[in-house]
């Protein structure tokens, strides 16, 4: 799924900043899904062999585990890390075109503060932040050292509740991008209801 949300923001760089129009995407998006699903599939076969059981979980043995940190290194770590570089640096690039745009119609509009940049701007730094929050926490624990129980324990239940938390963060950006002010208002109504 990570490289479907890499495949997605190269997607929306390709539109915003140079002007793809939604027929060429369409024509190459068989190709894509060719090359992400090959790419899965040839990371997670070639795992295959380094996978094995760990405490309370499976996955990509590790040191002391194993004799070499190159399968985590390799198979997750570098896939992991390009994709997120991908996206941020995606995001980066389509915050800047938003920027330049509105710089040029700036002297058009009725108002001249910059909103329109400031929301494209927080909305993606968001939305990378929640993956920076969620990715990271599958591959780190594997170059932390678990010497006690209870760092053990932090460590596994801070990957067990941030890893899967991707979908959560995204639907909390997009509510609050789309209706957080009016949520926000509902809300303080009822906990504070006027007299």
């Amino acid at each position: 799924s990570m490289y479907y949300n890499m495949a997605l923001s190269l997607y929306f760089l390709l539109i915003i900043r140079y002007n793809w129009k939604e027929w060429q995407c369409i024509r190459l998006q068989m190709w894509v899904h060719g090359v992400v699903v090959v790419v899965g599939l040839t990371l997670a076969f070639c795992a295959i062999p380094y996978v094995g059981p760990k405490l309370a979980e499976c996955g990509i043995l590790s040191p002391p585990s194993t004799s070499t940190e190159w399968p985590i290194t390799w198979l997750s770590t570098i896939p992991m890390s390009i994709v997120l570089a991908t996206l941020l640096v995606t995001t980066l690039l389509i915050c800047h075109k938003v920027h330049q745009q509105q710089r040029k119609a700036r002297k058009w509009m009725a108002s001249k503060n910059m909103t329109l940049t400031r929301r494209v701007f927080v909305q993606s730094f968001l939305y990378v932040l929640a993956f920076y929050i969620s990715l990271p926490t599958v591959f780190l624990p594997v170059y932390i050292s678990h010497r006690t129980e209870q760092r053990y324990t932090l460590v596994f239940l801070l990957k067990g509740t941030l890893a899967p938390s991707q979908g959560a963060l995204n639907s909390l950006i997009y509510f609050y991008r789309s209706r957080g002010p009016q949520m926000c208002r509902f809300f303080s109504r009822g906990i504070f209801p006027a007299r």
